[in-house]
């Protein structure tokens, strides 16, 4: 797989990764965390997850930054695709300027040609999708989260997002 690549303002579509639909798709799969189901999002930490037939595997991430309020949960697919990530709290983010392809079943659709290229500032919270050719760079306004200064729930409510079937409990931190 070739990584992106940003040269003079330009940017080199990725190839040879997923197509759209095999992204909605394995989005869309029923999953299952393998082991613990018991997570402390006052550390960072990775949970292994697999789908129902145990065909596909899927690693999720949970990084928080040292700045309070700014965390990441990320879903990869075939070890190192990033599917969906949730930046809060992050740095400044500029979709492609140009409007690339979108199924009517991306869960994105309805609000895919808003956002060419949208800019989120400096601490806006905004969530990625994979899209086919331009890997994990489109982001849009997150939907559905309740309360992202709560990482704990902001973090169950993406592995929803994400069709995890057993959802974690959460161990917080004694002192925040």
């Amino acid at each position: 797989m070739r990584s992106r690549q940003r040269r003079a303002g330009k940017m080199t579509l990725v190839k040879g990764t997923l197509t759209g639909e095999e992204a909605i798709g394995l989005l869309n799969m029923k999953k299952d965390i393998v082991g613990t189901t018991v997570i402390k999002v006052h550390n960072n930490f990775t949970m292994d997850l697999e789908s129902e037939d145990q065909a596909e595997k899927f690693i999720v991430n949970f990084n928080k930054g040292n700045i309070a309020l700014r965390y990441t949960d990320q879903l990869r697919c075939r070890v190192n695709i990033p599917l969906l990530r949730l930046d809060v709290g992050a740095g400044k983010h500029v979709n492609p300027r140009v409007l690339s392809p979108c199924s009517p079943r991306d869960p994105f659709y309805h609000i895919h040609a808003d956002c060419v290229g949208r800019v989120f500032l400096p601490g806006e919270p905004h969530i990625h999708f994979y899209r086919e050719g331009y890997n994990d760079w489109w982001a849009y306004p997150p939907e559905g989260f309740t309360d992202m200064s709560d990482a704990a729930k902001t973090t169950v409510e993406f592995l929803g997002k994400c069709n995890v079937s057993n959802l974690p409990s959460i161990q917080r931190a004694l002192f925040p």
